[in-house]
């Protein structure tokens, strides 16, 4: 049985391009951190992220597609780029996928300062993933109906479905907007148990940004959000689908014109 062919997709937000299977594609993740020692030898390991490349080996590689990459690696595209990794469901961020799991940042942002975003330790055990320690909870002293908002997500012009385990003191709204409007709502209802919810939608922008409506005395609390193409939600996944990069390096070889061997390597920002 042949396994479905899911390409790459490379450019800017609004303009991604699918880009040939490769031979061979080399993911790499290195953890960026640092190792602290206290007076009594113990060490403290400080993680702060990741940065991730991707190596891909072509044979045969066209002109066209070799120009496209060639322009992507002098800088001469319109930026910034970003890459869509087919063998990665979640499209967030990985920071916003599993809810703040990063020492002192919070990607969630919100329309009014009565509206709190704390990233907290989980309250009970939450059985999505062994190990998924955080969550969100938001809060609305505002007096008026708020919105709480995760970073735009570069997408491709196809129905994607965000999806995220909630409780909710009351009903508050899951929403996904091109980044100018909402184009897909959803409810929460009021489950004093984690009730996964799903909206789906297609942008036309380029963009998709998730988002909360929540209401006025309300206490929302998130956990594992997705973002996926397609029009179901799948297991949850830790993020990473969609990320900004640049085309660091070309390695070319020619065996017959005007064919070309490239080895590209394409790393994370």
């Amino acid at each position: 049985m042949t396994a479905p062919y899911h390409p790459y997709y490379l450019g800017p937000a609004g303009a991604l391009t699918a880009i040939p299977l490769a031979e061979s594609v080399t993911p790499d993740i290195i953890p960026v951190q640092a190792v602290n020692s206290s007076i009594d030898g113990t060490a403290t390991v400080e993680r702060f992220g990741t940065k991730r490349s991707w190596k891909l080996d072509y044979k045969g590689l066209t002109e066209d597609l070799e120009s496209m990459l060639t322009m992507a690696l002098s800088g001469a595209l319109a930026g910034p780029l970003y890459l869509v990794d087919p063998l990665t469901t979640n499209l967030l961020s990985p920071i916003v996928a599993t809810t703040g799991s990063a020492p002192g940042r919070n990607p969630f942002t919100t329309s009014a300062p009565g509206l709190s975003a704390d990233i907290v330790a989980a309250a009970a055990p939450f059985a999505v993933m062994p190990g998924h320690r955080n969550q969100l909870t938001s809060v609305n002293a505002s007096g008026s109906t708020q919105i709480l908002s995760s970073p735009s997500v570069p997408v491709r012009p196809v129905v994607h479905t965000f999806s995220v385990y909630v409780k909710a003191s009351a009903n508050a709204s899951v929403l996904l907007s091109d980044g100018t409007s909402v184009i897909g709502a959803g409810s929460t209802g009021t489950p004093s148990a984690w009730t996964r919810v799903t909206v789906s939608a297609t942008s036309s922008s380029g963009a998709l940004v998730p988002m909360f409506s929540v209401p006025v005395g309300a206490t929302l609390q998130a956990a594992a959000l997705q973002l996926e193409a397609g029009a179901t939600a799948t297991p949850w996944r830790p993020g990473g689908g969609v990320c900004r990069v640049y085309v660091s390096s070309m390695d070319r070889s020619s065996f017959l014109w005007p064919y070309r061997d490239n080895a590209v390597t394409i790393s994370e920002v």
